[in-house]
């Protein structure tokens, strides 16, 4: 299951809460998302590739990232314009 909350969405950015408890595909559609999790671990694949995310670890999504994966149990906070 994920849950997503959105905490602030103004006409300069929007924040919102991922909490995340099982396999969860996404699509990276923004200039730019700045990830930072807050809670728990995971990964996040993409491309045959696998990335191990844990609280404290903060990372960036580009622009045309494209579809990715997230999976484990955790809480993100995502930013983007």
């Amino acid at each position: 299951m994920k849950i997503i909350t959105t905490l602030i969405n103004s006409e300069f950015f929007t924040v919102k809460k991922y909490e995340i408890n099982e396999a969860f595909t996404s699509e990276q559609i923004n200039p730019f998302c700045l990830y930072s999790v807050i809670e728990g671990n995971g990964t996040l694949e993409k491309d045959g590739e696998k990335y191990n995310l844990s609280k404290g670890m903060h990372f960036i999504l580009p622009d045309k990232f494209g579809e990715f994966v997230f999976n484990g149990k955790m809480i993100c906070m995502v930013a983007h314009v």
